[in-house]
């Protein structure tokens, strides 16, 4: 933490954040894992319904540690990592009722070393193109911590902003994986370049809408994020 020069203010509330989100790292693996086994057969909306009822039950949890107990930055940790131990529980759990395909049935549960294999292959480079992105994340994060705790606060809305945006447009990217997934399999070529052009001319006309809204409204969005005025004159995002 001290690398990343946080401010003194936020230091210990930061550190104790990450202590406590740490802990749910575990359960935010199960529950991508789980999800990604859904999406692999076309079924979206049960990853969907898990994070509804986790979204929903974050909001509660957030009010009973953060506003009733006086947790604070623990208590938000805290209530982020058991919504996630929700989620993939409640995926656990229809995945042992779910079809022959992807049924899990606890009993059987081994390692196969030519799954793992393959899972390795295939994810290992998209853990680096992740861990890339995320490395200059850090470094810009470390910049923008030196400048103060309000510069902090006022990147952090704007990254709970941007990330929103984010699942908007990545949401196109796991439906066309999902989609080019199955059709490889089934060697039909033509029908997974199709799947990839419907993709890319609907991410770009949401891409469009999102730019004009964020530009036009940004500020009036962020209020959702936070209401201290200093915060958001932080934020060069025009009216």
């Amino acid at each position: 933490m001290q690398c990343l020069s946080v401010p003194p203010e936020i230091f210990n509330d930061a550190l104790v954040y990450l202590r406590v989100y740490l802990l749910g790292i575990p359960a935010i693996l199960l529950f991508n894992f789980e999800a990604a086994i859904f999406r692999s057969v076309g079924v979206t909306r049960m990853p969907l319904m898990a994070l509804a009822i986790s979204t929903a039950l974050n909001v509660v949890l957030d009010s009973i540690f953060v506003a009733f107990l006086g947790w604070g930055a623990a208590g938000v940790a805290l209530a982020t990592a058991l919504c996630y131990i929700v989620n993939s529980g409640f995926l656990f759990t229809r995945l042992l009722k779910a079809d022959e395909a992807i049924r899990i049935d606890p009993r059987r549960l081994r390692i196969d070393r030519e799954s793992v294999t393959k899972i390795v292959r295939i994810g290992l480079p998209a853990g680096i193109q992740g861990s890339v992105f995320s490395l200059a994340n850090i470094l810009i994060q470390t910049c923008i911590n030196s400048l103060g705790a309000q510069v902090v606060a006022a990147s952090s809305a704007a990254l709970s902003l941007e990330f929103v945006c984010y699942c908007l447009f990545n949401s196109f990217s796991q439906a066309c994986t999902t989609f080019v997934g199955q059709n490889s399999g089934a060697c039909n070529l033509g029908r997974c370049k199709k799947a990839l052009k419907v993709a890319l001319i609907e991410d770009a006309i949401i891409t469009v809408i999102v730019i004009v809204l964020v530009v036009w409204q940004g500020r009036t969005i962020l209020t959702l994020f936070s209401s201290d005025a200093k915060v958001l004159s932080q934020v060069p995002i025009s009216v």
